[in-house]
């Protein structure tokens, strides 16, 4: 059975400790306790992206793929994100790179009012 857990937040800062905590027991509570520290991190990156490159109107969704989960943050902006470098004194442009290099897919599409940023992580329950 597919599950699906949605939720809304504003374009303040608390929502990214908000949104990691109901991602990460979203996960656990599917029986993918061990994608906790992942799914917290890149949660945490992509809500903090819409945070501050938006004004309001997002949401998270989460979808149980057979072997995982899928992670989507809506936005109401229509800019994409790219991967930047970062270097060791810059406060910011590691977020997408760190989706990038943990995720097994991630990517962006265009939805009416903004866009969607996704990624999934692959693994078995337990």
């Amino acid at each position: 059975m597919l599950r699906r857990a949605r939720m809304a937040f504003g374009a303040r800062n608390e929502s990214i400790s908000t949104a990691r905590h109901f991602a990460v027991g979203t996960a656990r509570a599917w029986g993918y306790p061990s994608m906790g520290d992942d799914v917290a991190l890149l949660v945490s990156e992509l809500v903090t992206n819409a945070v501050r490159h938006t004004d309001d109107g997002c949401s998270l969704e989460m979808t149980e793929m057979a072997r995982g989960v899928h992670v989507e943050v809506h936005d109401c902006s229509t800019v994409e994100p790219t991967v930047g470098r970062g270097g060791p004194g810059d406060e910011s442009g590691r977020g997408i790179r760190l989706v990038q290099q943990l995720a097994s897919a991630w990517g962006v599409r265009r939805r009416r009012g903004g866009k969607a940023v996704w990624f999934e992580l692959a693994g078995a329950p337990g």
